[in-house]
């Protein structure tokens, strides 16, 4: 009943929100008298942050026009190369010279596949990572969709989906100029596609990215880690769960609804919230559209969310149960996702690590980015050239960053 509950507050708070961001343009507007009252900027900000608090965020685009090398600007193309019912791939690339032009001769770019998370936010979370990236190499992303827009008729959509959608990517793109870099809690299952496509003697990309992700939870824990190990699979499914409304697409589809993570968010990280839209509103004061226009976009990419699909959410309790990591690392990944064992006879490959100089001494317990050369040793990370793989972020032990991907 909760979903339907928010549902009817969402409709109730609308015409507040149309008639705050009306208000907030008429105290803006050149051609309204509003504007040059004294203090207009003021009011303008005080009914633009109500609009912002009361509002729903939609889903934002990338909106990557352009990017800038060498003192020019080169116009970027965004392109849907495939589509599944739960997640797009969209590729990225700078757009070739118009007929006539003389273009600059060029090697042949290099390829990275960003897998984002599948964690409640959308994958234009990594819109300056793509824009950086862009500069030197064609870039591919996962885009996730809203649990609550897939008809039921799509069926369901579980941890071995989201394993079995990154090998399909690999393939169309083709692993020979190949980089993957996985992000945050991306980071499991895409350890895990490759894990079976090494373990199948399919080709595998040429460096495998691993950055901030839970490969062992237990590692440098936060409440966030440590709170689902204190309640029972039954309380995420009764407490978390909920059916989508009938005016949605997805309608009857059980899922973990994007209202109660922003919830969650909000009550983990008070003062930031509450600190950027405070930020937004002096800006505006100040008269500093730029700086505004920034925060306002900040703002709206963290604050639409998606819902997940609830066999996924559940199904993620291999991080609650910390069944990754520890003594079969890699190989337990393969089990937990397709319970498939990666015999220690597939390892053909050599793993290269490069340490950031400011990695202290390792801590005194065993981490999962000191298990893991160990573990990928057991596994086949096998391509025409060794699979390099680089580990950023805080899996518990040293850091690792990577090195140039060419």
């Amino acid at each position: 009943m909760l979903y339907p509950i928010v549902e009817t507050q969402r409709s109730l708070l609308k015409p507040l929100t149309m008639w705050a961001a009306g208000a907030a343009n008429s105290f803006v507007d050149p051609y309204s008298p509003f504007a040059y009252v004294p203090g207009a900027r003021c009011f303008a900000a005080g009914y633009e942050l109500l609009y912002r608090l009361s509002k729903t965020y939609e889903k934002p685009g990338f909106d990557i026009r352009e990017v800038e090398e060498d003192g020019r600007k080169i116009p970027v193309v965004e392109q849907i190369v495939l589509e599944k019912p739960f997640c797009r791939l969209l590729r990225f690339a700078q757009q070739a010279a118009p007929a006539g032009a003389i273009a600059r001769p060029r090697q042949r770019r290099p390829v990275v596949l960003i897998c984002a998370p599948l964690a409640g936010h959308h994958a234009v979370l990594l819109r300056e990572m793509v824009e950086t990236l862009l500069l030197n190499h064609e870039v591919y992303v996962t885009d996730w969709s809203d649990a609550r827009d897939v008809p039921p008729a799509d069926g369901p959509f579980h941890l071995d989906d989201y394993v079995a959608h990154v090998q399909e990517f690999i393939h169309y793109i083709g692993a020979d100029n190949l980089h993957v870099l996985a992000v945050c809690q991306a980071t499991v299952p895409v350890l895990a596609a490759i894990s079976l496509l090494a373990s199948a003697r399919e080709p595998t990309p040429k460096s495998l990215i691993l950055m901030g992700g839970p490969l062992d939870a237990r590692c440098s824990a936060t409440a966030v880690n440590l709170f689902p190990a204190t309640q029972s699979l039954q309380w995420f499914q009764e407490n978390l769960i909920h059916t989508v409304p009938d005016h949605y697409p997805g309608a009857g589809r059980k899922v973990y609804p994007s209202f109660l993570q922003q919830a969650g968010l909000a009550a983990m990280q008070p003062d930031r919230h509450a600190s950027s839209h405070w930020g937004c509103y002096l800006d505006m004061v100040r008269g500093d559209v730029k700086c505004a226009e920034a925060r306002q976009r900040s703002c709206q990419e963290y604050g639409a969310l998606l819902d997940m699909a609830a066999e996924y959410y559940l199904s993620r309790s291999c991080f609650r149960n910390f069944v990754w990591p520890a003594v079969t690392g890699v190989c337990a990944v393969s089990q937990c996702v397709r319970r498939i064992f990666v015999p220690p006879r597939c390892s053909r490959s050599r793993v290269s690590w490069t340490t950031c100089p400011a990695a202290a001494k390792p801590r005194p317990h065993r981490t999962c980015a000191q298990a893991l050369p160990r573990a990928t040793s057991a596994t086949s990370l096998r391509a025409s050239a060794a699979t390099t793989i680089f580990f950023r972020g805080h899996t518990g032990g040293p850091r690792f960053t990577p090195s140039s991907v060419t």
